[in-house]
Parts: C-alpha cells; sequence; structure tokens
C-alpha cells in the first residue's frame, strides 16, 4: 500500500553536493577547448556550410521531380549549387545515368566541415 523509502544519497556523488569545482575538460589533465576564431566567425562559416549542404540535398530530391528544371525552385537550386558541383563533375568518370557529383561534394563538405572544426575550435 505504501511505497517503499527512497535509500539515502551518497555524500559528493553529485557535482552540486562536491566541494570540488568541476574540470574544464572530461579529461583531467587535458587543455580546455577554446575557440581560435570568435564565435559569430566560426558560427557564420558553419551555417553557410550547412545552408549549401541543405541546398545540395534539395537539388538531389528536387531531381527526381522535376529533372529538366523548368520550375524556378529547380532552377534556383541549380544555378546556386552548380559552381561547386561542376568542377567536381568534371573530375569525376562518367557513371552513365547516376550523377554522383552531388554526393561526393556533400562528402568534401564534410571533410571540409570537419576540418575546419579541428582548427577553428582548437
Amino acid at each position: 500500500m505504501f511505497a517503499a523509502p527512497c535509500p539515502p544519497r551518497r555524500p559528493g556523488l553529485y557535482w552540486s553536493e562536491s566541494r570540488t569545482p568541476r574540470p574544464a575538460s572530461p579529461f583531467p589533465g587535458a587543455p580546455s577547448r577554446r575557440p581560435v576564431v570568435e564565435f559569430p566567425v566560426v558560427d557564420f562559416l558553419f551555417l553557410l556550410l550547412q545552408v549549401f549542404t541543405l541546398l545540395l540535398i534539395g537539388r538531389a530530391l528536387f531531381s527526381w521531380f522535376d529533372p529538366g528544371l523548368r520550375t524556378t525552385v529547380g532552377r534556383f537550386l541549380y544555378e546556386a549549387t552548380e559552381p561547386v558541383v561542376g568542377p567536381v563533375r568534371q573530375v569525376l568518370p562518367s557513371t552513365g545515368m547516376f550523377d554522383l557529383s552531388i554526393f561526393v561534394t556533400l562528402i568534401l563538405l564534410q571533410v571540409l566541415r570537419s576540418i575546419l572544426q579541428s582548427y577553428l575550435v582548437n
């Protein structure tokens, strides 16, 4: 009928109860990760990469519905992404009716994002 009482909490189990401050890094002795460049610049750069990634995904999905690029949205996606996808397409070998240049561009953007993140965020 009555619930069993909760066991008492052990002192020092939670950070708020301990007397030692929380370490800046999850690994003791490791330096804290501080950005090399100010946050707004880094955030804006990563936002641009994210928007371009979404444009590429939109272009890939939209190419199934409008392969001739007759609509305004299709032309916008093509014109916004072609300056980057075009050179990648020229480097890749022909694969018949499959265009892998958007997929390779997405992978290159992810590699670029991880490289920038490792250099800009120490």
